[in-house]
């Protein structure tokens, strides 16, 4: 199909030199013989072949690169990223899990435990994860679920306020 639309291109470009060339008027166009005349069209032919194949080397070289991505390539990416984002959130919600234990109670912190610990509505939504914990005395396990998919993530923070036992299922393996 390419070189259809090259040879298509090649014999409008002719047809333009033709046209140009038999159509161009005054004294010195008269004087100038038909040989001449047929000579000159046929070395700009010769550029226009020459820049046809040109033309199909580039296209063969692009081919053979291949720079567009594979389909695969970009649904991996997609869900590396979801991902990512993800567990940024969940890592962020860990964090404030931890101020929350390590805040006194007169302050509005757990003073000393995470028993009454709730997600703030902001972190726990987003137009990408819904995240939700389970809270015990000494830890809190903390799952988000993928709005756009099936991948989840979960970890838990412990007493010191690291997180552990990451654990990723559906799309985010």
């Amino acid at each position: 199909m390419r070189i259809n639309a090259l040879w298509l291109a090649r014999a409008s470009i002719c047809v333009s030199l033709v046209l140009l060339i038999g159509a161009s008027s005054g004294e010195a166009q008269k004087k100038r013989s038909t040989a001449q005349r047929l000579q000159d069209l046929e070395q700009a032919l010769k550029r226009s072949q020459q820049r046809q194949l040109d033309l199909e080397a580039r296209i063969a070289t692009l081919e053979r690169l291949n720079l567009s991505p594979q389909p695969d390539a970009l649904r991996a990416g997609y869900y590396q990223a979801s991902k990512d984002a993800m567990t940024m959130a969940i890592v962020n919600i860990a964090s404030n899990s931890y101020q929350y234990k390590i805040r006194p109670t007169t302050m509005g912190g757990g003073g000393g435990n995470f028993t009454g610990y709730k997600i703030p509505w902001r972190m726990a939504l987003n137009d990408n994860d819904s995240i939700v914990c389970a809270v015990f005395r000494d830890s809190v396990v903390i799952k988000g679920f993928w709005r756009r998919g099936t991948g989840t993530a979960q970890c838990t923070v412990n007493d010191t306020g690291r997180t552990a036992n990451w654990m990723y299922t559906g799309d985010f393996r």
